[in-house]
């Protein structure tokens, strides 16, 4: 239980850079400063719209703190990639005074990595924000210097896909009206809307770092049937879009009441559900097709494959055994036979983000009592019940992402 304090905004930021000083200092003697290239703080902490509730005791940090660690060598990323989980725990164990209901996520990469990342918006966000907390001040420059017109319609689809696997999970947890999961479950709805806007400004050519700003050039384009960022948001969508920026900017009882529209938790993951299903269909279609395709939507097979990442098959096929070798020979086998070629057509969290927009747009068009389908191999999910399939996908896509399920 969590009971009601008074903090102010400076209590937070007088200890968030002695925390993320003392974080660069855990991971440099750890992985050793003579093979440590740069550690990049990136994501919100970067941006300074980290989300943190100060009206409990402890405070609950809610953000995820992203690291992105550039080692030296081979022989460091192969030693360290599988300790990841290990560097972020320990980074946590610094602020004890703080509840984590997010994660220090300390992703491991090589400096040629840098040069090789894709355009998309957490790439923008990390050249123009991201900061150096250890290392090589200047290994930023490293990073591609994309435009907001250079990023893939792709990347929105993903982007989209991504925040729907997160939301399966969320359909059976707990939010009951006191503690941790109350703030964790309205911020992960908060992150829908907000993903919503960073994809719908990425489609349109015009994305743009902070959510404020996001949020901003949204609600000013809702409806406009001349742009496209107008025909891919609407109003209503643009004022939930606008209110659940607010909570996420600084969650709290009073800015979750202007987000709510009444019903409770489990109504707003029904409307955020909804509102997430029905643009990822309009992303897809200009992902496929352009802006052509909100007119005349391509086939059903063609956006359910406007996610997939790029790459080449023997690309594929190396990051399916890197997925497979932990699971053991006899399911890795399993999957593998029944996957066959489909396995040098797309990456494993292609296929995860595929099949969890199917079984979101299932819950939205026939209801959770509908059985679902099972896929080949079993793999994302084995159940044939709704719930249990939503929440063994959203466990495989936790896995893949952050290297633990329990994130």
């Amino acid at each position: 239980m969590t009971r009601a304090v008074t903090r102010t905004p400076e209590w937070w930021q007088q200890r968030s850079p002695a925390f993320l000083a003392s974080c660069a200092r855990l991971v440099e003697e750890r992985v050793g400063a003579d093979r440590l290239r740069g550690l990049v703080l990136c994501g919100s902490f970067a941006s300074g719209d980290e989300s943190i509730v100060l009206e409990t005791e402890p405070p609950i940090l809610l953000s995820d703190v992203d690291l992105a660690a550039v080692v030296a060598s081979l022989a460091d990323l192969e030693r360290w990639g599988p300790r990841r989980v290990e560097l972020g725990a320990a980074c946590e164990a610094l602020l004890p005074e703080v509840r984590f209901a997010g994660r220090v996520d300390v992703g491991i990469m090589l400096p040629r990595d840098l040069a090789a990342l894709p355009a998309r918006p957490g790439v923008l966000d990390m050249k123009s924000a991201g900061r150096v907390l250890a290392g090589d001040p200047e290994i930023l420059s490293a990073v591609p210097a994309y435009g907001p017109r250079d990023v893939p319609a792709r990347e929105a689809v993903i982007l989209v896909e991504n925040r729907i696997a997160a939301l399966l999970g969320l359909a059976a947890a707990s939010a009951g009206p006191a503690g941790d999961e109350w703030y964790r479950f309205r911020y992960e709805i908060a992150k829908v809307y907000t993903d919503v806007a960073a994809a719908a400004l990425s489609l349109a050519g015009s994305y743009r770092a902070g959510y404020a700003e996001r949020a901003r050039i949204v609600s000013a384009a809702a409806g406009d049937a001349g742009s496209l960022l107008g025909r891919l948001v609407d109003e209503p969508l643009a004022r939930r879009i606008a209110s659940w920026t607010r909570f996420k900017i600084a969650p709290s009882r009073e800015s979750a009441a202007g987000a709510d529209e009444g019903g409770g938790a489990e109504a707003a993951w029904e409307r955020a559900a909804s509102d997430i299903e029905r643009f990822r269909a309009l992303a897809a279609s200009v992902a496929v097709s352009g802006e052509a395709g909100l007119s005349r939507p391509p086939s059903a097979e063609r956006l359910a494959k406007a996610g997939r990442r790029a790459g080449t098959a023997r690309d594929r096929l190396r990051s399916w055994r890197g997925y497979l070798a932990p699971l053991g020979a006899r399911r890795a086998l399993e999957i593998a036979i029944a996957r066959g070629a489909g396995m040098l057509a797309a990456f494993p969290d292609d296929v995860v983000r595929e099949h969890a927009a199917r079984l979101l747009s299932h819950r939205v068009r026939r209801g959770a009592g509908a059985p679902v389908v099972r896929p080949p191999g079993g793999f994302p999910y084995r159940a044939a019940g709704w719930n249990e399939a939503a929440s063994q996908l959203s466990a495989a896509w936790r896995g893949i992402v952050f290297g633990r399920e329990d994130s």
